[in-house]
């Protein structure tokens, strides 16, 4: 089962960005929608402001629904990168 959540720090509560995944897995970088410079896909998040630990808050269940619109809008985003380059 997938799940979508915003990525969020145990210690000083900073919201660093959202997160998709299988649920039960580590939060790695690769599940993160914006991934910060420097960083593997595989490493473990950390908390941008203190490094500090995180956790995933208001997770909720994507459904295949979810996924056909987000890959449907990424396309058009690609598409339309294409043509302002052409």
């Amino acid at each position: 089962m997938n799940v979508r959540g915003e990525i969020v720090c145990l210690h000083c509560g900073h919201a660093n960005g959202s997160w998709s995944g299988t649920a039960g897995t580590a939060l790695t970088y690769s599940g993160c929608a914006t991934m910060p410079e420097g960083v593997q896909p595989d490493e473990h998040v950390r908390c941008q402001r203190c490094g500090g630990s995180v956790f995933l808050d208001g997770a909720s269940h994507l459904s295949a629904l979810d996924r056909v619109r987000r890959i449907r809008r990424l396309r058009r985003q690609l598409a339309s990168w294409d043509d302002e380059a052409a």
